[in-house]
């Protein structure tokens, strides 16, 4: 619609993470450098508040959920990021 740039649009990501977890640390940076070229809007989420998260992720993480269902699980790199997020915005 008129007056609606794309850039009011944000690309939801859930962070499925928890604490002390280094992958996690690096896929955050990550993420924040993507938020400087993509408007996303990360939603963190501790798999360890949820049983069920947990034994679907917790040898996986960190993954990353996009609004289209896509997951992108280990290893979280910039080119394989920037590839799922040029698709979205």
């Amino acid at each position: 619609p008129p007056g609606c740039s794309r850039m009011n649009r944000q690309i939801l990501v859930r962070f499925y993470t928890k604490p002390g977890c280094p992958l996690c640390e690096d896929a955050e940076s990550l993420l924040e450098v993507a938020g400087r070229r993509f408007p996303i809007a990360i939603q963190p989420v501790d798999i360890r508040r949820d049983p069920r998260l947990f034994a679907l992720y917790g040898e996986r993480i960190p993954v990353l959920e996009f609004p289209d269902g896509t997951l992108l699980e280990p290893p979280v790199t910039r080119d394989r990021l920037t590839a799922i997020l040029r698709r979205m915005d």
